[in-house]
């Protein structure tokens, strides 16, 4: 492997799904409705490439989609706190 670690080790979605779990987990009072949010956004079929090549084109994307779900199932009264 040559260059940096973060360039050559690829990121699993597993552990994306705990990252953005353990973020919104004090925000968020229904966790399964948040693991079912974050499972409708984080494909597991799918690389999700290095640690460097997810953050720099991937996690904004998904953490935008994860935090306008939440907003909507907080509208819809579903047990969230607001963001």
């Amino acid at each position: 492997m040559d260059g940096p670690w973060y360039e050559t080790v690829e990121i699993s979605a597993g552990e994306v799904k705990t990252l953005f779990e353990k973020e919104y987990k004090e925000k968020v009072t229904n966790i399964e409705a948040l693991r079912e949010i974050i499972n409708s956004v984080v494909p597991d079929d799918v690389s999700l490439g290095s640690y460097r090549g997810y953050y720099t084109f991937l996690h904004a994307m998904y953490k935008k989609q994860i935090e306008e779900r939440i907003k909507v199932q907080s509208v819809d009264n579903v047990t969230f706190d607001t963001l």
